[in-house]
């Protein structure tokens, strides 16, 4: 009687730990299902609006300007995250995707990374929107050009040429501001070429690069470790 009672007991507590075992893992993948679909959702949020205000600005016509709040992820991953002429790419991880916009307009400056809500500023420009944020550094610019003068702007080149970037940095009311850079250089398969840490000059560096061979869309990827900002420039290899 007393080895049943004792085996009667030991089934119980069986069954509990397994249903212990069963419940925590649950709870588990729905925490971690959570915050993926949460860091998801605030990808797509910050693509969506920075898309639909650049398209505002751009409707009512040069000097027009607005701001927004977005919501950035957490997980924003640099080397498929940019904005280039009518696109806007962030990829965020676990595991890798991106979310994308297209707006009306070409689109160029700065992209917030700090997780959390951002406010940016759209202006219509010239040379399109210009997307900024109220911070020390408030505008980071990257351009690529095909000569050692920075005059001729260009985004298409052949394997092996040199490639010249230039980088500036503005306050919000567009004055320069010297910082220290990060600068990486991503080939078509967002695998990291090369990386450097450098510092501005009156709001501006010079860089070069030589273009290595896989054809694609490459990128050069410039950050602000103080102030969690990003800039970028897309450039094709044919």
């Amino acid at each position: 009687m007393k080895a049943q009672s004792a085996i009667e007991f030991l089934s119980v507590i069986a069954l509990g730990l397994i249903l212990l075992i069963v419940t925590s893992y649950l709870g588990y993948n729905y925490v971690s299902g959570y915050f993926f679909d949460t860091n998801g959702m605030n990808a797509k949020q910050m693509v969506s609006v920075t898309t639909s205000a650049a398209n505002l600005v751009y409707s009512q016509g040069l000097n027009a300007s607005t701001k927004v709040t977005i919501n950035v992820p957490g997980d924003i991953v640099r080397n498929r995250t940019y904005i280039h002429d009518q696109e806007i790419n962030i990829r965020f991880s676990d595991p890798p995707r991106d979310a994308i916009g297209q707006p009306a307009a070409s689109i160029y400056g700065t992209m917030p990374v700090k997780p959390g809500l951002n406010v940016l500023y759209l202006q219509m420009t010239s040379e399109g929107v210009k997307l900024k944020i109220d911070d020390n550094v408030a505008f980071v610019g990257v351009k690529t050009y095909n000569d050692s003068g920075y005059l001729y702007e260009n985004d298409t080149f052949s394997a092996g040429a040199t490639l010249y970037y230039q980088v500036v940095l503005e306050h919000f009311n567009g004055t320069a501001v010297d910082s220290a850079i990060d600068i990486s250089y991503y080939d078509s398969n967002s695998s990291l070429i090369s990386s450097a840490s450098e510092s501005t000059v009156n709001g501006i560096y010079n860089g070069t690069i030589s273009v290595i061979g896989n054809t694609g869309h490459q990128l050069i990827s410039v950050s602000i470790a103080s102030e969690k900002v990003l800039g970028t420039a897309l450039f094709n290899v044919t």
